[in-house]
């Protein structure tokens, strides 16, 4: 499976597949860490930790959610949770907090 690792790896978890994949990832997800996670999770206990699925395997499995871009967008307006922790780009906050402005999204340190 190309062209990402991390995603063809939750890929064969979440299907029960047997992959093999090309070892590329994207730079954003794969550099997102447990520790970074923890963190933020300590500050904002109320709030849901979602995860795009090219993150590595230690991190989407912290989630409440992994979601592609598009599912984080429709997640968040359908939750009744008001704080999100954000593990994918942090250009998406923008939108994120234009179409929610009720609630608190927060990336991850040097998103």
């Amino acid at each position: 499976m190309v062209p990402d690792r991390n995603l063809a790896r939750y890929v064969a978890k979440a299907s029960g597949r047997n992959l093999t994949w090309w070892d590329g990832f994207c730079p954003t997800h794969d550099r997102l860490t447990v520790a970074e996670v923890m963190k933020e999770k300590e500050a904002h206990p109320d709030a849901l930790f979602i995860a795009h699925p090219e993150c590595t395997p230690e991190v989407f499995g912290m989630a409440d959610a992994v979601l592609s871009t598009s599912g984080m967008l429709d997640f968040c307006r359908r939750s009744n949770a008001k704080e999100f922790i954000v593990g994918t780009e942090s250009g998406l906050l923008y939108r994120l907090k234009k179409e929610n402005p009720e609630k608190n999204f927060m990336s991850l340190p040097g998103r």
